[in-house]
């Protein structure tokens, strides 16, 4: 493909869109992407994508509705109307000259390039998402062409985090799968997006890293805490597909083979995972501090188990007097007969 690069390709894209954005001066391709956007589109024109015509559409459409509205007075016409409908109106009844000197030639994309749009679209999305640089992505798919949109970018994002996990000492990759998840919505995967969500989750919960060696059971918590980000899109598509959460049992099985867990055992990280889809701040709670005290007890957390962890005890023997004697596992069966 004529040595393109994932920039050219994403600067197509942007053309595409006829909007502000095809003026290709934002910040990012030099700041982020460090691109030359000129050398960009010299090479889709010497290739045959793109080419420069005149076009009163795209030409007129740059103008201010005030200015429209001028070119329909000289010409004597009407000019109510929204902006597209001023256009349609000297396109089709006004005499040229009275905004030939408005037509400029502009970047119209080829039927080659419209080919090539349709075959890249994933290039757009991984930007719009801010999951991968175009130029590697658009790398990935030279080589993987057999895959479709999807699952290109899933394997993609695979391999993106085994890299990282191999190079990198300190490596969560639980936001990425998150953002991943939300991609699978846009192509109308809900399966996968499931699956993607749970997969934030445990890389969320699993790691070598020992984050909580000297942390207090405040901290501890409030980390925890945080896969309230990560459960609260589960909760949402679970509400509205039965079928996934019937499923949600076995996608959960699966990632447990796939997840070594430092801290959380897969038990726990199960059933974190269902008290906050169920919002149950109580039993989050209560979980969480058993969590706490057992890798206290296994010697990787400093210190002995603490005041702080006593007190938390009396308190939620004390919750558990005051709630209805129904057992946690009991609730999570229901929820996936519900």
């Amino acid at each position: 493909m004529e040595n393109l690069t994932g920039n050219d390709v994403l600067i197509l894209h942007y053309i595409a869109k006829r909007s502000k954005a095809s003026e290709l001066n934002q910040t990012f391709w030099k700041n982020d992407y460090f691109n030359d956007n000129e050398k960009s589109l010299n090479k889709l024109f010497n290739n045959g994508y793109l080419e420069k015509r005149y076009d009163e559409r795209i030409s007129l459409n740059k103008l201010k509705v005030e200015e429209l509205k001028e070119i329909l007075v000289k010409a004597e016409l009407k000019t109510i109307g929204k902006k597209n409908d001023l256009i349609e109106r000297i396109i089709e009844e006004c005499d040229k000259k009275y905004y030939q000197r408005y037509l400029e030639l502009e970047r119209y994309i080829t039927d080659k390039g419209e080919s090539l749009l349709a075959r890249t679209k994933f290039v757009l999305v991984a930007h719009s998402n801010n999951i991968a640089y175009p130029v590697d992505i658009y790398n990935f798919y030279l080589s993987n062409q057999n895959l479709d949109e999807l699952d290109l970018i899933c394997d993609f994002i695979e391999c993106k985090v085994k890299f990282d996990k191999e190079t990198k000492e300190i490596s969560d990759n639980s936001y990425l799968y998150h953002q991943l998840s939300q991609v699978c919505n846009i192509y109308n995967n809900q399966e996968k997006q499931l699956y993607y969500l749970l997969k934030s989750c445990y890389e969320f919960l699993s790691s070598d890293i020992p984050y909580f060696c000297s942390t207090s059971i405040k901290e501890f918590k409030n980390y925890v805490n945080r896969l309230s980000f990560h459960t609260k899109d589960i909760s949402l598509l679970l509400q509205s597909n039965q079928d996934l959460k019937e499923n949600m049992e076995s996608y959960i099985n699966s990632l447990e083979k796939t997840y070594y867990n430092n801290y959380f055992n897969n038990d726990e990280i199960k059933n974190l995972i269902i008290a906050f889809c169920l919002k149950n701040s109580y039993e989050v709670d209560k979980i969480i501090v058993n969590i706490y005290k057992r890798n206290q007890a296994e010697g990787k957390f400093n210190g002995s188990i603490s005041e702080e962890i006593q007190q938390e005890n009396f308190r939620i023997e004390f919750e558990e007097d005051k709630k209805e004697k129904i057992g946690f596992m009991d609730k999570i069966k229901s929820w996936f007969k519900d």
